[in-house]
Formats: structure tokens, sequence, C-alpha cells
């Protein structure tokens, strides 16, 4: 029995990408500062602020496949993007600051309103015609309003320093993503606490120890909520999620100090809801069915993680005209 064997020969193309830009962008800020200082060291601040940022950005990309000697062109493909995005910020302060007791006492509070709008349109160039491409194109609003108030005391006695805090913060935000199959809103309202809390003790002339506990929270970036597909070329494209949540971090950490210039400390950390970016493969137009060969960046948050170190740091001189620092982490 003879049996035949059918076989294919594929010749991979290589990818050039060009990109033409053309924009302008316009910054402003704004500040009104106010402080009293009086008896006892008392310190009051008042703190009042306004920026805005404007982007209008053209762009026109180019993708030209040659064979892998680049003895000419085999196809071209070319799409554009215009992008819009403005951003308003509103934030007042106040701190308080007074020596009360053993100790210094501080306090104070603070308000931030946050409005964006994004605008993304995406076309596909067809003979040199641009086409609106539905999938990709979409506007983005986000609001985000912080309400946060604060206390914290620092104290000394004998060999001891101490210091504790507290942070009250209420959050409300929404995100609004228009799209052509419809719009997505995205709202989050929470109240949380952030603690915080040291001690160090000086041992003697040459070393002293300490422990410090502390909690916070990270948001993400305006630009990573953004569900824009920014478009690299034809194999690359990266976007960000509106459905993102902040991170919170707790840490606890441990320190030795030598002379005042050998640090030695241990230090562990959780951190729930990490914001992380990814990749994963998706197929470009022309792909044969089950391989794709494009790759898209995203991002998402894990679960949690946890990490461990221990890190040492400390001065070296190599001459009197020349020092260094030096660290080690694990």
């Amino acid at each position: 029995e003879i049996g035949s064997l059918a076989t294919r020969n594929v010749i991979d193309s290589v990818l050039i990408a060009e990109t033409i830009e053309d924009g302008s962008n316009s910054r402003f800020d704004a500040n009104i500062n106010y402080q009293i200082k009086g008896k006892d060291d008392l310190f009051l601040n008042f703190d009042f602020n306004y920026g805005t940022y404007d982007n209008d950005e053209t762009n026109d990309y180019f993708n030209y496949y040659t064979t892998p000697e680049l003895m000419g062109q085999r196809n071209l493909t070319s799409n554009n993007d215009a992008q819009q995005t403005g951003i308003d910020i509103y934030t007042a302060k106040f701190d308080y600051e007074k020596n009360i007791g053993i100790g210094k006492l501080g306090a104070g509070l603070k308000t931030s309103f946050v409005n964006t709008d994004n605008d993304f349109i995406f076309n596909n160039v067809i003979n040199e015609v641009s086409i609106l491409n539905t999938e990709r194109s979409n506007q983005y609003r986000y609001n985000e309003n912080v309400n946060a108030a604060y206390a914290a005391y620092d104290w000394k006695k004998d060999k001891w320093t101490f210091n504790a805090g507290l942070r009250f913060e209420a959050s409300n935000t929404e995100g609004t993503l228009f799209e052509i199959g419809g719009d997505k809103i995205v709202k989050r309202d929470y109240v949380d606490l952030f603690p915080s809390a040291g001690a160090s003790y000086q041992v003697n002339q040459l070393n002293a120890v300490g422990i410090a506990f502390s909690r916070r929270i990270d948001r993400p970036n305006y630009q990573n909520l953004n569900p824009f597909i920014y478009f690299i070329n034809d194999k690359t494209i990266s976007t960000g999620d509106p459905f993102l949540k902040p991170q919170r971090t707790t840490n606890l950490q441990i320190s030795h100090t030598y002379k005042y210039a050998f640090n030695t400390v241990l230090k562990y950390t959780h951190t729930q809801d990490l914001m992380t970016r990814f990749s994963e493969a998706f197929e470009v137009d022309g792909d044969l069915p089950g391989e794709p060969t494009g790759e898209k960046f995203f991002w998402d948050n894990l679960d949690k993680q946890e990490t461990i170190s221990l890190n040492f740091s400390a001065p070296f001189t190599i001459k009197e005209w020349w020092s260094t620092f030096v660290s080690l982490t694990t």
C-alpha cells in the first residue's frame, strides 16, 4: 500500500511598522496656599489646587510585510486614529500640627475631584479611504471623588521613639464606557481605614532597632483604566481596563541600624488585588485557524501577592573624593 503525504511550505513574513504622529497638548496648574504658625510649634496649612490637561492627537499607522530577505513588499495595511483627552483635577487640603503632651499631634482633611473625558476614533484605511472601526472606537468618561481625614501622634520617652496614625478614606468613582453595542457603567463606593504604627529603640550609641506597620491603597492611574485599544502595529495592541480595582498593601518590617549608616531591614508585604500587566495571544486577520500570532497587553488584578525580603544598605567610600552607596536585596 502506497500512501501519500501532503506538505505545505510556509514562508514567514517580516513586519515593518511605521507610525506618523501629529498632535498638541496643553497643561495648566494653579495653587493657593496659606499658612499660620503659632505657639507650641502650632502649624496650620491650607492648600487649594486646580489642574487641567488637554491632549489632541492623530496617528497614521503603516505596516509593511516583506519576505525574510527583505527583497520586496508583499503586502501593506494602514490604519489611523484620533484621540482626544481632557482631565480636570480639583483638590483642597487642611493640615494641623501642634505639640501636645510629650509629643506632636498631626491631623488633616482632604477632598479631591477628578473628571476625565477620553474620545477615541479608530479607522481602517482601504483604498486610501478611512472607514470607521466600531469595535475599536469608543468614548470613556471617569469621575472620582475621594474624601479623607487623618490623625497621627509622635512622641519620645527615654531611648524609645513611637508613632501611631490612622487615615479614614471614603471614595466614590464612576466610569462610563460608550460603545456602539451598548454603554457600560462601573460604579464603586467604599470606606476604608489605613492604620500605621512604629517604634524604635536606641540600644547604644552604635545600634538602633525598630519595628513598623502600615496599610495603604494604590489606585490605578487613569491611563490604565482607559479601555482604548492602542494600536502599536498589526500584531501588537495595548489596552486598559475600566474594571481594574485599586490594590491595598499591608507592610510589616523590622530594622537594625549600625553607626547611623548600615541598615538591615526584614520586610513582609501582603498586597490584595495586585494590579498587574499581562499579555495574551489573539488572532490577527489572515491567521491560520488555531494559530494566533498577535500579542495583546492588558491590565488585570491578581487575587493577592505575599513577599518576604531582606535588604542591606550601606555607604562605601572608595577615596576621599569618591563615595558610593550599596544596596542588596533578597
